[in-house]
């Protein structure tokens, strides 16, 4: 099990490594001449690119929501099918056990 101070820890080191990353390559799309960039835009327009941003994130977090239940709901099909087979099996081997005489009678009638 994990722990929260490690939760901690790595999601810390995974952001400094993609956050700088991320950042460059935004950079390079949107001032790649120095031209422009966060602090040259208005306090709105820093609020309408915030206002995008969540958007998407919101639509990712629907699309991810989506994932998951579909795969919890097959994990849940899955299961109930094995139980159902697991049933047969039981079935089938009460059904076709082997009588203790059964090989003995087998070889007297050969």
């Amino acid at each position: 099990m994990i722990t929260d101070e490690e939760i901690r820890d790595l999601a810390q080191h995974r952001y400094s490594i993609e956050a700088v990353a991320k950042f460059n390559k935004g950079i390079a799309e949107h001032n790649p001449n120095g031209d422009k960039g966060l602090y040259r835009m208005s306090p709105l327009q820093i609020l309408n690119a915030i206002d995008e941003e969540l958007i998407d994130a919101w639509h990712y977090s629907v699309a991810l929501r989506m994932k998951i239940t579909t795969l919890l709901l097959d994990c849940d099909d899955y299961r109930k099918q094995i139980a159902k087979l697991e049933k047969e099996l039981s079935d089938h081997n009460k059904v076709n056990k082997p009588k203790k005489n059964d090989n003995n009678n087998r070889k007297k009638k050969d």
